[in-house]
């Protein structure tokens, strides 16, 4: 009986033992929660940092009209914040207004870089990782 008692409470010394080291580890961040209202985009652009950190901001931007919080929403200088005038014409051709557009990545030393996305007001989502150059339409 002894051998029985000191084996359940050595058990239970080490279930204690996980649980403590458990609450002592720093909080890991919660994935972004995607838009219960709409499926995930289903985003295929080669890498996979890339494209959850696209997933980032596309849900930011569902659910709050903003980017998440280090992203800019760009713009040209003497235009509208976050408007993107589509002036190359590389997007199918829409009234003013109608598209807006953020930076993928937070401001980082050196730039904003060349990665954007073009948001429509139908929901439709562009990718350019030149900087208008090219696009790829997410959604």
């Amino acid at each position: 009986m002894k051998k029985a008692l000191a084996a359940a409470l050595a058990a239970l010394a080490s279930l204690l033992l996980l649980a403590v080291h458990h609450l002592e580890r720093p909080a890991e961040p919660a994935p972004a929660s995607l838009s219960r209202s709409a499926p995930p985009p289903a985003i295929a652009l080669g890498d996979p940092e890339l494209e959850r950190q696209v997933a980032i901001v596309i849900e930011s931007m569902d659910r709050t009209g903003r980017p998440p919080a280090g992203v800019a929403q760009g713009g040209r200088r003497s235009g509208r914040r976050g408007v993107f005038e589509n002036a190359e014409g590389r997007l199918p051709v829409q009234p003013g207004g109608y598209y807006t557009e953020t930076d993928v990545w937070p401001r980082a030393e050196g730039g904003r870089g060349a990665r954007r996305l073009i948001f429509g007001r139908g929901r439709e989502v562009y990718y350019t990782a030149d900087h208008y150059r090219t696009f790829v339409r997410i959604r």
